[in-house]
């Protein structure tokens, strides 16, 4: 049986609604857990999930999305283009796929559960986010 590690971090909400989307979900099989292992053991300080998206991102020749400054960093270094969440979430905001009040909501719930992410950054965003909120009333 294959298994998908990541997705089992997610809380059971997140899970249902992951897979409800169109995203696609990639499983692990023996020897593809066998590389995440050998990068997890090069690499020391990323846990085994990170280094099983890192991995799978390498082979899909995707983005990895990680607000993981270590990771990003290591992923970058192998070549791998990578971006944070901030920056989806920016995005959603230039393209109009949420109202702004949306965005700036969901910056600050992301902030009071993942410590892992740059919380000066994300205040930044916030603040002028808001002072651009204001402008628009």
């Amino acid at each position: 049986m294959y298994h998908d590690f990541v997705l089992e971090e997610l809380e059971a909400d997140q899970r249902e609604l992951f897979k409800r989307s169109s995203m696609r979900i990639c499983t692990s099989n023996p020897k593809l857990i066998s590389e995440i292992l050998e990068l997890t053991e090069t690499n020391p300080g990323l846990s085994f999930e990170d280094c099983t998206v890192w991995h799978h991102a390498k082979l899909l020749g995707g983005i990895l999305v990680t607000g993981d400054g270590k990771l990003k960093r290591k992923a970058s270094a192998g070549g791998l283009e990578v971006r944070g969440i901030i920056f989806l979430i920016e995005e959603i905001k230039n393209q109009r796929v949420r109202e702004l009040v949306e965005c700036i909501s969901i910056l600050k719930h992301l902030k009071s559960f993942n410590p892992r992410l740059p919380i000066l950054e994300i205040d930044n965003r916030i603040n002028a986010w808001e002072v651009e909120l204001a402008n628009q009333l």
